[in-house]
């Protein structure tokens, strides 16, 4: 019995030790994924790739602080060169984090964590499947842009980046957001909701009539059969 002691303190220890190596390696693996992008910005449009225009980087400025100011949402649109070996969900998590987009809220406040980072990464020499987007919402803003909606913003991203033109492509995903996000608040700026309404469509992708043809069918049935 005299070596149990002993041998507690060795398996505390080991425990101790355990922990710390996962948070010394953990908090490694952050300040690599940090490293990728700068410090939090003044603005909205962070441009570290270089493949903005001027008019449609200070359009998604203008729309994005007039969001902010009507409700307290922030949408944070960057351009990376590259990511390396991380994967975009996780480098647009980390931003988010980092800068805080969207968390200047008290606990209980719809305003906290209503943040959207758009983070994006273009083809590398125009080789397929070497650029990456990311629409990463924030839990304040789960219930209002939902995961088919940034699935609709994404898909009307790509459609715009006809000739690798990242501007226009982006300006009409955050003009998508905006709308979404200024209704969902019930926001009266017409400058907000009528920014890029997004198409509505039927959940099935077809006519609201689709499914009756079955039951048509069915009850042409039963009437031969009575008859």
């Amino acid at each position: 019995m005299s070596g149990t002691p002993a041998k507690a303190i060795a398996v505390l220890a080991a425990l101790q030790l355990t922990a710390l190596i996962a948070t010394a390696s953990l908090a490694a693996q952050e300040a690599d994924v940090t490293s990728l992008f700068p410090k939090a910005p003044d603005g909205h449009v962070t441009d570290v790739a270089g493949v903005l225009d001027p008019s449609s980087s200070t359009r998604i400025e203008d729309l994005a602080e007039r969001l902010r100011a009507a409700t307290g949402a922030e949408i944070a649109v960057v351009t990376l060169p590259t990511i390396g070996d991380r994967s975009e969900a996780e480098v647009a998590l980390a931003i988010g984090r980092a800068w805080g987009v969207g968390a200047e809220a008290e606990v209980g406040d719809p305003r906290r964590n209503a943040g959207i980072v758009m983070l994006l990464v273009p083809r590398q020499e125009g080789r397929e499947g070497s650029g990456y987007l990311r629409i990463e919402v924030g839990q304040g803003l789960e219930g209002i842009v939902t995961d088919a909606n940034a699935g609709q913003v994404r898909d009307l991203i790509v459609s715009s980046l006809q000739g690798e033109n990242y501007g226009p492509a982006l300006l009409a995903g955050g003009e998508a957001l905006v709308t979404l996000i200024a209704r969902g608040r019930g926001v009266s700026d017409s400058a907000l909701v009528n920014a890029r309404p997004l198409p509505v469509s039927s959940p099935r992708g077809g006519s609201p009539m689709r499914g009756l043809g079955p039951v048509l069918l069915f009850l042409v049935f039963l009437l031969l059969s009575g008859a």
